[in-house]
């Protein structure tokens, strides 16, 4: 239901009652409101779409009822809340996208335990988040820590014959890449991403207010493709550990206030590397 011109709030039947309903794309509507507060215990939500709309409002608590939810795209939207931590442990959240309401606090949750396991595609761009980031936000995005190995284990439902002409599945080709599309934002531009694999990461921390350095954890994660942490106040220098971010293929630092030289180890080790922002800086 998706691009069409559908306007007043989302029916209470459509999130309120048990169902096999697993995706409900509601993107580029004129929707208004709040998303329903009363998910229903045990819903099988996998996506839940709901980008550029009118919608208002929190991220209902009772969001988090839905355990097999992997996609949750609110981005575009007049939504006032702050991080959504109620959907952290349990969750199998691969992509959460806020961009363009009016989040604000910090980012990352209060609990230590609090861990987002599966978390691959993370777009917090242009809102309100603030402050400095805490010194274990990374550690808590599991999935963006993986290695090759992971990669390897996420993939191994394919099989190719010798002539390579046929492609074979053992178990559910569709998991292998997202239902819906998925918007990226690189180079500046917002990019919709049809069918992209689920191995696919990229965090996006883009025009917030946080402030201080980039933290050297950020080397933590191995595994983004896109890195874009532009438009803040992020000061001092660019910490060598980014050259361990070897599957990453665009990084954005511009308007920041970073300073000192340019880690040499990003040329020797960042070799898939196409994009290198670093632009309105000090």
């Amino acid at each position: 239901m998706s691009n069409n011109s559908f306007s007043g709030k989302i029916p209470q039947c459509l999130t309120g009652t048990r169902g096999p309903l697993a995706v409900l794309n509601l993107k580029r509507n004129n929707l208004t409101g709040i998303v329903s507060y009363t998910f229903a215990r045990k819903c099988s939500l996998q996506t839940l779409a709901l980008n550029k709309s009118q919608l208002e409002g929190k991220v209902p608590k009772s969001l988090a009822n839905c355990r097999l939810l992997e996609v949750l795209d609110i981005g575009n939207n007049n939504m006032k809340d702050t991080f959504p931590c109620h959907l952290k442990n349990g969750s199998m959240l691969r992509v959460l996208i806020l961009r363009f309401n009016r989040f604000h606090g910090p980012v990352g949750c209060l609990s230590s335990n609090a861990t987002w396991s599966m978390l691959q595609i993370l777009d917090l761009g242009s809102k309100n988040f603030g402050g400095k980031l805490p010194t274990n936000v990374f550690s808590t995005w599991k999935a963006m820590m993986a290695d090759e190995l992971w990669i390897q284990s996420e993939l191994n439902h394919l099989r190719f014959d010798d002539d390579f002409a046929a492609l074979h599945y053992k178990d559910n080709f569709a998991a292998l890449h997202y239902k819906d599309t998925i918007a990226i934002t690189i180079k500046g531009l917002v990019v919709e991403l049809v069918k992209i694999l689920t191995v696919f990461t990229s965090l996006d921390l883009s025009c917030n207010n946080f402030k201080g350095p980039i933290l050297g954890e950020i080397g933590e994660l191995k595994l983004p493709y896109i890195l874009n942490m532009s438009h803040k106040s992020f000061t001092g220098r660019m910490p060598p550990s980014l050259r361990k971010l070897s599957h990453l293929e665009s990084l954005d630092l511009s308007s920041n206030k970073l300073t000192g030289e340019i880690p040499v180890q990003l040329a020797d080790d960042l070799t898939f590397l196409s994009v290198l922002n670093l632009s309105f800086n000090q």
